[in-house]
């Protein structure tokens, strides 16, 4: 269980937030429950999530699902995800969330966004 404020809770450098960027803290498992993700999201205009993560099988999962059910276009970067399990990592990204999103990997990902190329 990670608890805010512990090391493990931390955000790494590489993906810190710029000056002015906001920061979703969740609580849950779906990163939109008992958050203002959706609010952010839509007062900003973003209708395409990328999506990335640690355990493909929770909070990944979770987040295609519930993004999926709010109208969200959305893109899974492949190789910015994972599991403890490689069998069920790989099974969810091409069978499961490939129904609900354009699963691609990083070089892959300007090229999947809308009026982007790569």
């Amino acid at each position: 269980m990670m608890v805010a404020g512990s090391e493990c809770a931390a955000i790494h450098p590489a993906a810190a937030a710029r000056e002015g960027e906001p920061i979703v803290v969740k609580h849950r498992i779906s990163p939109f429950v008992g958050t203002d993700l959706e609010t952010l999201l839509r007062a900003n205009g973003i209708d395409t999530p990328v999506l990335a993560g640690v355990h493909t099988s929770g909070v990944v999962l979770s987040a295609v699902r519930h993004a999926g059910d709010l109208d969200y276009r959305l893109v899974v970067v492949r190789d910015c995800c994972a599991d403890p399990d490689a069998d069920v990592h790989a099974m969810l990204l091409d069978v499961v969330i490939a129904k609900q999103a354009a699963v691609v990997t990083m070089a892959e990902l300007a090229g999947a966004l809308p009026g982007r190329s790569a």
